[in-house]
């Protein structure tokens, strides 16, 4: 009887220690997926701040001109408004007011500087209807 007894206790003592080692085992492993899943975490959350968000906007654009003129006796104001005939001649400068509207469909924090910078190429039809440049 005490043998039987020896024999059951040999393999109760080595059923604890495979359970012990399966109760490790698996804490190692649930230690991997933790760190894993901490690492995976931390990398998506990088990923996302990369991302560079997608704006769209609409854009409404006005141009408008007025002709300063240099002292003359033809005409007695300084400035002529857009659209009309002008003796090259008698022009200084033009006036030029460009307004761009910039509507987007979300706030953002962007700043820019713009710098414009543009020749001007008048043309002129001469008697045969050709274009020249003046």
């Amino acid at each position: 009887m005490t043998r039987n007894k020896r024999r059951y206790r040999n393999l109760n003592i080595k059923k604890e220690k495979t359970h012990k080692k399966s109760i490790y085992v698996i804490a190692i492993i649930v230690v991997i997926l933790m760190l894993l899943g901490d690492i995976f975490i931390k990398y998506a959350i990088d990923y996302e701040k990369n991302i560079l968000p997608i704006y769209n906007y609409t854009i409404q654009k006005n141009s408008n001109y007025e002709v300063a003129l240099k002292p003359n006796i033809f005409y007695d104001t300084e400035t002529l408004p857009s659209c009309g005939y002008y003796a090259s001649k008698s022009i200084n400068e033009y006036i030029i007011n460009f307004e761009y509207i910039f509507q987007g469909d979300r706030k953002t924090n962007f700043k820019y500087n713009y710098n414009i910078t543009a020749n001007l190429i008048g043309t002129v039809k001469e008697n045969d209807n050709q274009e020249k440049e003046v």
